[in-house]
């Protein structure tokens, strides 16, 4: 992947996002409404064809609505984005044709230097549908179901020489894709090329993190419930783009088990295991646990401190073992270090 696509752009160009399925079953107010499983899956598709045709956004701007900022969220991971780069604009809430226009308008005119963008804006209907068919300098397709841009869809515009936001009347759809006609696997830049897979890319390079801590009993390592089974296991995750793995593995633990501490700058060991039909590499990392908090952001996993020998025989999934003993090894090692000293 090119780490800046956008510097070959000879004129701006800008990205529309309607927000992902939203879930109606959920009681709260418009804004609260979260996405659908099939929401954050159309999403993660939208970025992954963005990834994949090398159309990656200088920056993207999203309504506050918890619908939209979690489309951004996994648009942004499945180009490779780390979802922190996501600025919120409450004007893109429910925002009409002028209002996304003024806020493109801005976006293009505060960024340094003489580079051209592409921002994305990521909002609702009917003010994006509007201005697509307003903007559009031919007639955009329209599907069977008569539904211009239904949700996790996108339209790209290009800017042509010397025309200006907000005054904009028509400029180039250069395309309009909709996540629903969009493959459902994932494509991955593989070794031997593109291939499909059934995640997104970035599920198959992941962290994990061992919790651990000495108690009078010897050392104890920390185990959580994972989300899908309940089964007990370790904090696990994608690599999140834009960190360095051990700067992940930390914010990982401290998101699922609620723990900060001292993690090494090397993984101690590295799995491969196979999953969502593939190999997923994994680098372990232990961390020396000092603060343990009483809330957490995932706190419905639960958590509970073992220790370690237990641990070895608890744990249904076995890939972790090695990492188990190396943990064990280094640590007596150090013991001896430091007994000797």
């Amino acid at each position: 992947m090119h780490e800046k696509p956008w510097e070959g752009l000879m004129s701006d160009e800008f990205l529309l996002l309607r927000h992902g399925k939203s879930d109606w079953s959920v009681d709260c107010p418009d804004i609260s409404r979260p996405l659908k499983k099939r929401g954050q899956r159309d999403a993660e598709r939208i970025g992954a064809w963005l990834w994949q045709h090398e159309c990656i956004p200088t920056s993207i701007i999203s309504s506050p609505a918890t619908r939209a900022q979690q489309t951004a969220h996994w648009c942004a991971r499945a180009m490779g984005i780390n979802p922190q780069r996501i600025s919120l604009d409450g004007r893109l809430y429910m925002a009409s044709p002028a209002t996304l226009l003024e806020v493109l308008a801005e976006r293009l005119a505060d960024a340094p230097g003489p580079a051209s963008q592409r921002p994305l804006l990521v909002g609702h209907n009917p003010g994006m549908e509007q201005l697509i068919e307003q903007l559009s300098d031919t007639p955009p397709p329209y599907p069977d179901d008569g539904k211009l841009l239904p949700t996790a869809s996108l339209a790209w515009f290009k800017l042509l020489p010397q025309q200006q936001l907000p005054e904009l009347q028509q400029t180039e759809l250069k395309q309009l894709v909709r996540a629903r006609e969009l493959p459902r696997a994932f494509p991955f830049r593989g070794m031997q090329g593109l291939e499909w897979r059934r995640k997104p890319a970035f599920y198959y390079q992941q962290v994990a993190t061992i919790p651990y801590r000495r108690a009078d009993i010897g050392m104890e390592v920390l185990l959580i419930r994972s989300r899908a089974d309940k089964r007990w296991t370790f904090c696990q995750g994608p690599l999140e783009p834009g960190l360095f793995a051990e700067e992940s593995a930390i914010q990982i633990a401290s998101e699922q088990a609620g723990v900060e501490g001292h993690c090494h700058a090397q993984p101690m060991s590295q799995m491969d295991i196979e999953k969502w039909g593939a190999s997923c590499q994994i680098q372990v990392f232990p961390l020396q646990v000092f603060t343990e908090h009483a809330q957490w952001p995932e706190q419905y996993r639960q958590r509970r401190w073992v220790p370690i020998q237990h641990a070895m025989t608890e744990l249904v999934q076995h890939h972790w073992l090695p990492a188990l003993q190396c943990l064990q090894h280094q640590m007596q090692q150090h013991s001896r270090h430091n007994h000797r000293r």
